[in-house]
């Protein structure tokens, strides 16, 4: 969820169907079972939760013994390949067994309940548990606490680059471009707080899937002071849904989805530093209030 094309993609015909997501990631998970170099990996996210939409990416992980870094490289290249044929977008993360074992890695305590959910549904290959290092179950607030920052941080200075593609000829073409391709999804933004706050709230999620988590959060008396700008990137979201249907049913014009598109990123990108700036003041436990009044 949370991608807005470029018109090239579109143009091309680069969009991927919803069939291809269950597909790939049957594909990939008996690949990461074969490969050799793998001591424990998953591909997860809306594919394996069966939520996908033409807007959604592909998450994937595995680590391997360090002696075996070729071996690791052409599977890398492989489930590139793979990803590519299907025009699906492959978030993949790759890491050595020293790499593991030093937290050189993104996976905190918060992702202990997701590998035990894939691992349960077969999606989990091997014992990840084994391998990496995550700080103790109980630091899950502050692990949330830490990744808003950086969400908000990465947000703020992801703003300039919208005035500069607006200052260039087709700069707003190679701005939804380079973000296709790095998989930088500014409308996935509102999702990601909405997990975050409960993670944060509960110190767990269960069920991540977007829908049961967007319920779950705005329903939250804690979360009402995000509510209102989570609200109006859901619903901009639901316009670019509109809009893509209907290029994909050639009802729309080149212009008319250039024009509405960059529109609908803009506002997005906007108001995701307001959600962030608010979900920081939020995101306190009240300890820490309590310690700085």
């Amino acid at each position: 969820m949370g991608i807005i094309y470029p018109w090239s993609a579109v143009a091309s015909g680069l969009i991927p169907s919803t069939d291809a997501y269950p597909r790939l990631a049957a594909r990939m998970t008996e690949t990461l079972r074969e490969a050799p170099c793998v001591l424990a990996g998953s591909v997860s996210g809306p594919a394996t939760r069966g939520d996908s939409t033409r807007r959604s990416d592909l998450d994937a992980f595995y680590v391997f013994p360090d002696h075996k870094m070729d071996e690791a490289r052409r599977l890398r290249r492989r489930l590139r390949a793979m990803a590519l044929r299907e025009h699906v977008v492959l978030n993949l993360r790759t890491h050595s067994l020293s790499e593991a074992r030093a937290g050189g890695h993104c996976f905190g305590p918060s992702y202990s309940d997701t590998w035990t959910w894939l691992h349960d549904h077969g999606w989990m290959v091997g014992h990840p548990h084994w391998f990496y290092d995550t700080a103790h179950p109980g630091h899950v607030a502050t692990e949330m606490e830490r990744k808003i920052r950086r969400y908000h941080l990465r947000a703020r200075n992801f703003l300039p680059r919208l005035e500069v593609a607006g200052s260039r000829r087709g700069g707003w073409e190679r701005l939804l471009e380079r973000c296709h391709v790095m998989n930088v999804r500014p409308a996935h933004t509102y999702i990601a707080v909405a997990r975050m706050f409960l993670r944060w709230r509960d110190g767990r999620l269960d069920d991540d899937g977007q829908g049961t988590v967007i319920r779950r959060a705005f329903a939250a008396v804690g979360f009402a002071p995000l509510l209102s700008l989570s609200t109006q990137i859901r619903d901009l979201n639901r316009v670019y849904d509109t809009l893509l249907t209907h290029v994909l049913r050639q009802e729309v014009s080149e212009r008319a989805y250039r024009v509405t598109a960059r529109e609908i990123f803009a506002a997005i990108a906007v108001r995701n530093v307001e959600l962030l700036t608010a979900a920081r003041r939020v995101f306190v436990r009240p300890s820490v209030v309590s310690s700085a009044a």
